[in-house]
C-alpha cells in the first residue's frame, strides 16, 4: 500500500487554490494538509506540520514563492524541508533558475496543463528532480546572453549624451560653414 502524501498548497488566489485542491485531491493517497495564501505565519505551519510536498505559486501574499521556500529551508534546514514545486503562469527561465538554485525540485508552468502539475507532484513524491544538466545549461546560457544584452543596452544609453553632444558640434560646424555670416 502506497504511503499517504501530505501536500501543502500555497497560492494568493483563492480560486486557483480551490481548483488545484480539487485536481491534487484526485491523486490516490493524497491529503491536502494546508491550504493558504502564503502568509509569513505559514512558514511556522509548514515547519511544524507534516508536509511531504509543498506546492507554491510564484506569487504569495508574503511575496515571491521562491523567497518563501528559501526562508523555510533556512529555518528548517535543507534536509528537513519538504520537497517543493513552484507554479508559474508561463515559462520564466529566470524564475526557474533561481528556484533551482535554492533547492526547489520542480517549476511547473500552468500553460503546460494540469497533467504537468500532477506529474511534478508524483516526481517530488518519488524524490526526482525536475532539472537535468541540459536544462540547467540552457537556463544559464540564456541568462548569460540576456545579461550581456542588458549590459550592452546600458552602455549604449551611457554613451548617448556624448554622441548627442558630438553630433550637435558637427551640426553647428556644418551650419557655420554653410552660412558663416548668419551665425
Amino acid at each position: 500500500m502506497e504511503q499517504l502524501l501530505r501536500v501543502a498548497l500555497l497560492d494568493s488566489d483563492t480560486d486557483v487554490r480551490t481548483g488545484r485542491r480539487m485536481l491534487i485531491s484526485s491523486l490516490p493517497n493524497v491529503e491536502i494538509v494546508l491550504d493558504s495564501t502564503g502568509e509569513e505565519n505559514d512558514l511556522l505551519s509548514v515547519a511544524n506540520g507534516l508536509v511531504d510536498v509543498l506546492v507554491i505559486d510564484q506569487r504569495l501574499a508574503s511575496g515571491p514563492g521562491v523567497d518563501f521556500y528559501a526562508l523555510l529551508r533556512s529555518e528548517m534546514g535543507i534536509e528537513q524541508a519538504p520537497g517543493c514545486l513552484i507554479t508559474a503562469a508561463f515559462d520564466q527561465p529566470a524564475l526557474t533558475l533561481s528556484a533551482f538554485e535554492i533547492g526547489v525540485d520542480h517549476v511547473v508552468s500552468i500553460e503546460n496543463g494540469p497533467e504537468a502539475l500532477l506529474e511534478a507532484i508524483e516526481q517530488v513524491r518519488a524524490g526526482e528532480s525536475g532539472v537535468s544538466l541540459d536544462t540547467l545549461h540552457a537556463l544559464i546560457t540564456a541568462q548569460a546572453i540576456k545579461h550581456k544584452l542588458d549590459l550592452d543596452l546600458v552602455n549604449l544609453i551611457e554613451q548617448l549624451p556624448e554622441k548627442l553632444a558630438s553630433n550637435l558640434r558637427r551640426l553647428r560646424s556644418v551650419w557655420i560653414k554653410a552660412s558663416p555670416n548668419q551665425l
